[in-house]
């Protein structure tokens, strides 16, 4: 197999759409659109007290309660980071219970959370054989009756990278997104929207994308067939690709494997739930700090290893599961509260009336690929001591991660029920 670039992987992360009754027009991102960032700097990395481990513990809670709040016996897969950085943008301008709620949900602060997204952004390490990367853009409507904050702008600006543009919205518009978004994952994402609704007043937009070699590759000499069989109880035939690893990792429910990356820089984690307990019992019961721990308290030992190639796209709208991690008052018209970033003909009438998650993950003999997709639309109303052999057939359903191993911290998570 050819070695792969992460460029080639990146999948656009974010799109935060906000609503009016607008009337739309023209623009183009390279000629017709004026960029609002002129004269606002980004804030320095020097200037920074937060490490990309503070705040770890808050992402990986985030992503076990969203795991939580999936469909039961279905392939599952989100991106934390992601969409956080794009919960985070709009949390940016939200204002009383309606920020409290999100800060809870967080569990952090919004200037914590900023901080923190960004120092992460800043620090990501890149390799010849390795990548993650992130980028944004904003998109604001030209329409007199819009009016976004210029503090909304300057923080956006402060903590989040990218650039942010004021156009004419129509057909033109949408083709400029797409074409930016197409230029950011160098060709393999050709749009993200397709269309532009006539209530849209903008757009906030973060790609990131992961794509990495294993240290380790797979002998594809090794691979063999096998049964997979599915939360449904079925059984599948598979390839599965064999190695011996040496990080194995457990609780008192479940046993699994990290498998490094190009330089260790990052790490595959797999946990595979112990016999008699089901992988959406394992999960259910799951919190954060325990999965922390697990990430935490790798044991040094040779691990006999079977993982199938295999290949997840994952769509889900969150409203429901937002909703239930306690994000109540953004989503009810006439209760949210995004004052913070503008009003739409004088009014405070903006609520979120969508989040949509998409995700992406191949894996391979000789690695992995792995993006996310999270749109957020708004509309307005007005160790061991000893080496011991153990072994982890990922045979059935199974929880799995891409960690980063500085911050032990999941960029990607998901679980394998069929294949």
């Amino acid at each position: 197999m050819q070695k792969k670039h992460f460029y080639n992987s990146i999948i656009p992360a974010v799109a935060v759409v906000l609503g009016g009754s607008l009337f739309l027009a023209g623009c183009d991102y390279k000629s017709g659109a004026a960029n609002l960032m002129t004269g606002i700097i980004a804030v320095s990395s020097g200037d920074l007290v937060s490490t990309k481990s503070t705040g770890a513990a808050d992402v990986t809670d985030f992503g076990v309660k969203l795991l939580q709040h999936s469909p039961s016996g279905e392939n599952t897969l989100y991106s934390p980071v992601s969409l956080l950085n794009a919960l985070g943008m709009t949390a940016n301008g939200a204002v009383g219970t309606t920020l409290d709620e999100m800060e809870t949900s967080f569990g952090m602060g919004i200037d914590d959370l900023n901080e923190y997204l960004f120092a992460y952004s800043d620090s990501l390490p890149r390799g010849e054989k390795y990548d993650l990367s992130m980028a944004d853009s904003v998109w604001i409507k030209d329409d007199k009756h819009l009016e976004v904050r210029q503090e909304y702008l300057e923080k956006v600006g402060k903590w989040y990278t990218g650039d942010v543009f004021k156009s004419r919205f129509n057909s033109k518009t949408k083709d400029a997104i797409n074409d930016w978004v197409n230029e950011s994952t160098y060709g393999t994402i050709d749009h993200i929207i397709d269309d532009i609704p006539s209530d849209a007043v903008m757009y906030l937009i973060n790609a990131a994308g992961f794509d990495a070699e294993w240290d380790k590759p797979f002998d594809e000499s090794q691979d063999r067939e096998g049964i997979f069989t599915t939360a449904s109880d079925q059984d599948k035939k598979v390839t599965y690709m064999h190695s011996v690893e040496d990080v194995f990792l457990e609780d008192d429910r479940a046993t699994g494997f990290m498998k490094q990356y190009s330089d260790s820089t990052y790490a595959y984690v797999a946990l595979k739930p112990r016999s008699g307990i089901s992988l959406s019992e394992y999960v259910s019961d799951l919190t954060g700090s325990e999965l922390r721990n697990v990430l935490l308290n790798g044991q040094e030992c040779e691990v006999d290893v079977l993982l199938p190639k295999y290949n997840v796209q994952y769509s889900s709208t969150l409203n429901d599961a937002l909703r239930d991690m306690g994000i109540n008052a953004a989503f009810t018209p006439g209760e949210a509260d995004f004052t913070g970033i503008g009003t739409y003909g004088g009014e405070s009438a903006l609520y979120i009336s969508d989040v949509h998650h998409k995700t992406y993950v191949n894996v391979d003999e000789m690695g992995t690929m792995a993006g996310a997709a999270s749109v957020v639309e708004m509309a307005t109303t007005g160790a061991l001591e000893q080496k011991e052999s153990r072994e982890v057939h990922l045979t059935e359903p199974f929880l799995f991660m891409i960690v980063d191993t500085d911050a032990k911290v999941p960029v990607f998570m998901g679980t394998v029920n069929e294949l």
